[in-house]
């Protein structure tokens, strides 16, 4: 995926996926990156229902990006002011779901070589741990 088609909704080849049945968040990243290039991550969420109402209309504009590293964390909102639509979601009567793409460094002010730990949360809903070596 180019630089220029992130952030986005789209459902990509590399999108990481949840069992049929599952509920949460997923992530997925490289494991190794080079500084002061774009960090694209890939993730997926499958929220409950009634969870995914009360947390609001349009999920993808609550998740929330928390990168840490030895020198400090940083937490931004990097869907925030994207425009979404309906059909972004998959919505039934059991679960709200999505998928989506960003750069973590687009809206988070570390870009040093060192080690990064990221993870991405949707209300109470947290996504797995990537930990990334940047060169």
């Amino acid at each position: 995926m180019r630089a220029d088609q992130i952030p986005s909704t789209t459902r990509m080849e590399v999108s990481p996926a949840l069992a049929a049945n599952e509920t949460g968040v997923v992530l997925t990243g490289p494991a190794h990156a080079q500084a002061r290039r774009p960090l694209v991550l890939h993730g997926m969420f499958r929220i409950p229902r009634a969870a995914a109402d009360e947390i609001g209309d349009h999920l993808h504009r609550a998740l929330v990006l928390v990168v840490t590293t030895k020198g400090g964390y940083h937490a931004s909102n990097p869907l925030r002011h994207l425009t979404t639509f309906a059909d972004d979601e998959t919505s039934s009567e059991v679960a709200r779901q999505g998928w989506f793409n960003l750069d973590a460094w687009a809206t988070c002010p570390f870009e040093e070589p060192g080690t990064y730990f990221v993870t991405v949360s949707l209300g109470p809903y947290l996504s797995n741990t990537l930990e990334i070596q940047i060169a």
